[in-house]
């Protein structure tokens, strides 16, 4: 439902968010029979940061989308919705836009730094990690450069790829905090090849919408809590437009950032407060640019184009639906550093950076562009940005309560997600963890109704 008659709600479970963590927890009570809840969304759209868009006629996500052989629980969330994978294109040659031809031995020191400070990290306490007070010191091309990696190339290259997979520089994400990402993401070569692998059917924003067709008037969109009021009985939220929901339990399934928006009383422990506060996100961009036919393919390429640091955009996918038949389709990504230097304050001028761009890289004459479609995830209204380039000094203190329940409150996101942090995997992981504390509670704490929706 949108907005109900009924200005206050009495539930079992409230759950902050419909983006895919708590659509993965709402997913996973209904299918232990708690029918008791209700889902409170700010914005006007289940999915969160998942948004699924159609350009020359066949769809695109135009925010979180890729899947991995190894993202078991969001490929059961999947085949429980009935929805399918496809895989990515790989087939042809890729375009590397390096500035400079790089040193591997110097590359290759870094990556192995790397995975033995993944090897020796717990995901379930990576601040106990036995480096991790010198590496959250450390920006992750000072720890390079600490390592003795001076070829600029491979610094620059570094940076690239910090970019590429968490909207942040090498020069201001915290080391800890990107090796942690690397090792939840099963290490390197995980990360950069089997993360990659395969994309929704349809589009990913297919999950949060079949998951609210079940909620059906159990799902508030629109409804932005302001007000979070809790006890050891019950816990009571007050929406943007003054509806109150008292619920015995709450999941509130949203980044750290967006935590920090809602006032809490009591307010929270002091150590989840500076989390909250302290937490980075980055609001990128994602494009997606059809032709009238994949041509790169026909040239041998695979599509792909992997930028420099100078590039106007960042890395480009093959989209182009599975047999290759109609529109050939590009995704890409960009953030303000990229296009500012581009000067591109129109979408018009971007499409045309965006297309001028695949075609340099590409190396042709190539046909014109059919279509372009964007979303700027900085536009959005109840979201602070979609990754995590979290900063040196930040984190460690507060890091540790980042999953811990506070009475009756339980939180989810993909941030509190000890395997794919950042991802969708991580998402779908955190919700149904805290779906599980919820269903795992001590009776004689809570009296979680396994029935109908009730309301008064």
């Amino acid at each position: 439902m949108t907005h109900s008659e009924l200005s206050d709600i009495n539930t079992a479970v409230a759950i902050v968010g419909a983006g895919l963590s708590g659509s993965a927890a709402a997913h996973h009570l209904l299918r232990q029979g708690i029918t008791d809840m209700v889902v409170l969304e700010a914005g006007e759209q289940p999915g969160g940061r998942v948004r699924s868009r159609v350009i020359a006629g066949v769809p695109v996500d135009l925010g979180a989308q890729f899947v991995g052989p190894s993202q078991t629980s969001l490929l059961r969330l999947l085949a429980d919705l009935g929805l399918s994978t496809i895989p990515m294109h790989k087939a042809g040659r890729d375009v590397v836009h390096y500035d400079f031809a790089y040193d591997h031995a110097q590359l290759d020191r870094f990556v192995s730094a790397l995975t033995d400070v993944g090897s020796a990290m717990d995901l379930t306490t990576p601040w106990h990690h036995p480096d991790a007070e010198y590496l959250e010191r450390l920006t992750v091309n000072e720890w390079a450069r600490a390592l003795g990696i001076r070829d600029t190339a491979v610094l620059a290259f570094i940076s690239t790829t910090v970019e590429m997979f968490i909207s942040g520089s090498g020069d201001t994400v915290s080391a800890l905090w990107f090796a942690y990402f690397v090792a939840a993401a099963g290490g390197w070569q995980e990360l950069s090849g089997g993360t990659l692998d395969a994309r929704v059917a349809g589009g990913v924003q297919q999950v949060a919408l079949r998951i609210a067709d079940v909620l059906a008037e159990r799902i508030r969109l629109r409804s932005a809590v302001t007000l979070l009021e809790h006890n050891d009985e019950t816990v009571s939220l007050t929406t943007e437009d003054g509806t109150t929901v008292t619920a015995e339990r709450v999941i509130i399934a949203c980044s750290p950032s967006e935590v920090a928006r809602i006032r809490f009383e009591p307010t929270l422990p002091s150590a989840r407060v500076d989390l909250d506060a302290k937490w980075t996100m980055s609001a990128g961009m994602k494009f997606a640019i059809a032709f009238e036919s994949p041509f790169w393919r026909e040239l041998g390429f695979s599509g792909s184009i992997f930028p420099s640091r100078t590039s106007p955009v960042g890395a480009v996918i093959d989209n182009t639906p599975t047999d290759g038949a109609g529109p050939g389709v590009l995704i890409g990504f960009a953030n303000s550093r990229r296009f500012a230097s581009a000067q591109s304050s129109q979408r018009a001028d971007r499409a045309h950076i965006v297309e001028s761009y695949v075609h340099q890289m590409f190396g042709v004459s190539a046909p014109a562009a059919i279509d372009y479609v964007e979303h700027i995830w900085a536009d959005e209204t109840w979201l602070s940005g979609c990754m995590s380039p979290n900063r040196p000094g930040t984190l460690l203190d507060s890091w540790p309560s980042i999953r811990n329940a506070i009475g009756r409150i339980h939180f989810a996101g993909t941030e509190t997600s000890d395997h794919f942090n950042g991802y969708m995997e991580g998402a779908v992981r955190a919700g149904q963890r805290a779906a599980d504390e919820i269903l795992t509670a001590d009776d004689r704490d809570v009296n979680v109704v396994r029935g109908g929706f009730r309301a008064t």
